[in-house]
């Protein structure tokens, strides 16, 4: 995936047939853009407003959110947009034309996705007390007395209409309990290894350095989803978070157990609210999300607000 520069807009070329990870990763049977993918395309195209050091990797990301699926309804390569937003410098927007399946033009630059960039130091480090660590710890050693559910790693998540291919990397278990001293908290304790560089993740990207730990991301949100379909009794998909902090970029074939939380149903009880943290060998803090916002899947029209 090579980026075209054009004054403050960087642009992607996608092609389902030459970037897989959009196979692995269907909605309603459509090549899709994961969440995960997204926030690293635009992270790519506003580290370069902020420094020239391409290796920066303490940062945060806020008010992510995902207006609406991006779905590759034809054969072709289509182009994606990021860029500034017209009055708020930090925010970045991700767009593309929205065309039928026809090719016919709907709405030129459609917004799928906005980001507010930070490449600060993140307002909690990962040693600090206050990052729930300890408790997290506990909520993990507690479920894994429980029974585990192992998950095959040649398997694909294919749970009504969302599909999740193997090659994006896969869970290696999960369990499920509540968090302590809080049990009306419902918990997730999942494990994974670290994705080798050059997967279908390091193929979407050309190869190139990545800003975010992009794999990582995505099985984060995997076992929240896995959370959320198991607290609703609903097909769920997540559409934004609040704030993404990236403490270090794990490494390669490295095991990471993540603890996916859900924190509140949304008033309609259709969704709700969930947070998450994953860990690395040594116990450290590697990525933290905050507010990660879930709602109902409706199939291609969803449209999140």
């Amino acid at each position: 995936m090579t980026p075209f520069v054009h004054g403050h807009t960087t642009a992607f070329t996608l092609d389902p047939a030459k970037h897989p990870v959009m196979l692995e990763y269907r909605i309603d049977g459509y090549p899709s853009l994961p969440l995960a993918l997204a926030i690293e395309l635009i992270a790519q195209v506003a580290l370069k407003q902020h420094t020239s050091d391409p290796m920066h990797r303490d940062l945060t990301l806020a008010g992510i959110r995902m207006q609406s699926p991006l779905m590759a309804y034809g054969d072709d390569a289509f182009a994606i947009e990021v860029g500034n937003h017209a009055h708020h410098r930090q925010t970045w927007n991700l767009c593309c034309d929205l065309r039928n399946q026809d090719g016919v033009l709907i709405e030129p630059s459609k917004r799928y996705a906005t980001c507010t960039f930070e490449p600060t130091p993140n307002s909690l480090s990962p040693s600090d007390p206050s990052n729930d660590s300890v408790t997290d710890r506990q909520a993990i050693e507690a479920i894994e007395q429980s029974p585990i559910e192992p998950i095959d790693e040649n398997a694909v998540m294919f749970l009504g209409h969302l599909f999740r291919g193997s090659k994006l990397g896969q869970l290696t278990s999960i369990g499920y309990g509540s968090a302590p001293f809080a049990e009306q908290i419902p918990t997730a304790a999942a494990h994974f290894n670290v994705p080798l560089a050059n997967s279908v993740w390091g193929e979407a990207i050309g190869g190139k350095p990545a800003i975010t730990p992009t794999a990582t991301i995505d099985l984060m949100l995997d076992a929240v989803q896995r959370l959320a379909d198991r607290r609703t009794g609903e097909e769920c998909i997540i559409c934004g978070i609040d704030e993404l902090q990236i403490h270090r970029h794990p490494n390669e074939g490295e095991s990471l157990t993540t603890l996916a939380k859900w924190i509140a149903p949304n008033l309609d009880e259709i969704g709700g609210t969930a947070a998450a943290n994953v860990y690395g060998e040594a116990g450290d803090l590697v990525v933290r999300m905050i507010g990660i916002q879930i709602e109902q899947h409706l199939g291609t029209r969803s449209i999140f607000i």
